[in-house]
């Protein structure tokens, strides 16, 4: 705000002040809770990283537009500090989606979460209880017991070959999987097909400049594992899918890269991202999918 050694808070436009009152509630996270342990907790944990920060923000974003309706009288108050670091027209959509999401859908959730629960709902997940980006998307199950399917990955590295090694793994979550269909598919398309998540488990392994990436999806049912299948169809063509031998579920990608699709149960799908149709194969075929 001011490089001085003291501020004349009165004296900061009103946008600033806005900011400043969002950064005080991190302040005050940070003297009750011990957030960098939480996110050392969530580790490569893509789903329940992004959902914590999504807390955090929403959490600092809802008391921001409180402060700032109750003394600044800003409109528009509560969104003064997403629509001043907005990112550059440059960014790719899918990484302006994932960078507005804390900000957004968190604040959608604190609201609703308060609404019911007070903060002291809120605060549970500041205080370590595990949250994922369904529940952050769908506030409904944060409160109804809902419990997210353990999936398991078996280990691929020795499989692989020489060389490769496991380079991370955990939860992919419904938001990153609805954002990786929207790489190809229209935002309505994504979010439905994607609504019926119920848990997952991806790890990728890597040698050199050859990578592996594989995601299996537990879904509610077997309709809304269909249902995300007939989206993934539709996502293979418009990357330019063209698939392999006849009854392999493998596909080449316009840009070079192979993607193996299949359903190891009636409610689960299994992706397996490779840098070559070849590695992606392979790795389907150590998961017992071919």
């Amino acid at each position: 705000m001011d490089d001085g050694e003291s501020i004349d808070f009165a004296a900061l436009s009103a946008l600033q002040r806005s900011i400043v009152a969002h950064e005080f509630v991190h302040a005050l996270q940070d003297s009750a809770f011990d957030v960098p342990k939480l996110f050392e907790a969530a580790g490569d944990e893509l789903d329940w990283t992004l959902a914590l920060t999504a807390v955090i923000e929403g959490d600092a974003v809802l008391h921001e537009g409180l402060w700032t309706r109750g003394h600044a009288q800003q409109v528009g108050a509560g969104r003064a500090w997403l629509g001043a670091q907005a990112p550059r027209a440059a960014v790719p959509p899918s990484v302006e989606r994932e960078w507005r999401f804390p900000y957004e859908a968190g604040t959608e959730w604190v609201s609703v979460v308060r609404a019911s629960g007070g903060q002291q709902a809120v605060d549970t997940v500041l205080r370590g209880r595990r949250i994922t980006t369904a529940e952050i998307l769908h506030p409904e199950l944060f409160a109804s017991g809902w419990k997210r399917a353990d999936v398991a990955l078996p280990d691929l590295a020795h499989g692989l070959g020489s060389g490769w090694k496991h380079e991370s793994g955990g939860s992919f979550g419904e938001f990153n999987l609805r954002n990786l269909l929207q790489l190809h598919l229209p935002g309505l398309v994504s979010v439905t097909a994607c609504a019926g998540w119920a848990g997952d488990r991806y790890d990728v392994y890597r040698s050199g400049s050859e990578s592996v990436a594989a995601i299996r999806v537990a879904f509610s049912s077997a309709g809304e594992s269909a249902e995300f299948v007939a989206a993934i169809d539709q996502w293979l063509d418009a990357a330019g899918g063209v698939r392999g031998a006849a009854g392999q579920p493998l596909y080449s990608l316009r840009d070079g890269r192979g993607l193996a699709v299949t359903s190891p149960a009636a409610n689960e799908v299994l992706l397996v991202f490779g840098t070559t149709p070849s590695t992606a194969g392979k790795a389907l075929q150590l998961l017992g999918g071919s």
